[in-house]
């Protein structure tokens, strides 16, 4: 009987180191828990902080953006007042009005050089003329002349017939 108390005290001792290791393992695996527990809490805590940094950031970006918009069309607006100022401006106005009188200009040296052209024919059909109306006189006055002497011819002829008879 002793043998057998002797083994349940064994058996006890060895159920109470059990419960110990038990514990023990219950212990660390609720410790190791809690730390993860705590990683958990500290990813969800770090994560939220990056959503609101990137939020904001988000935020900031935006509003850069609509600023840069701003003065992208403020830019604008300056850049199309200054080509209409350029444009009312006295030295626009004066190349304007350049530009029309070298147009004018233009026109009437193509218009003058069209007069010389037109004087130049007109003046060589006059030479032409007086050449052709020269000529024609010529023609004319040996046309008469032959006359006249043919009619003089006649008359000393008729005169000469009137003599002999």
């Amino acid at each position: 009987m002793r043998g057998k108390a002797i083994e349940l005290q064994r058996r006890e001792d060895r159920i109470v180191q059990l419960e110990e290791e038990l514990k023990h393992k219950i212990s660390e695996v609720s410790r190791q828990l809690t730390v993860k527990e705590e990683e958990v809490v500290n990813v969800k805590k770090r994560f939220k902080e990056e959503r609101t940094a990137l939020e904001q950031d988000k935020k900031k970006q935006q509003q850069q953006i609509e600023e840069l918009k701003a003065r992208c069309e403020g830019a604008e607006n300056r850049l199309i007042a200054i080509k209409r100022d350029i444009e009312d401006s006295p030295l626009s106005v004066i190349r304007g009005e350049l530009t029309q009188k070298n147009m004018e200009l233009i026109e009437s040296e193509s218009r003058a050089k069209q007069a010389i052209e037109d004087r130049d024919e007109a003046r060589r059909k006059f030479e032409q003329l007086k050449k052709d109306m020269v000529q024609l006189k010529k023609q004319l006055d040996r046309e008469q002349k032959d006359t006249l002497q043919r009619q003089a011819e006649e008359l000393e002829k008729l005169k000469n017939d009137i003599r002999n008879k």
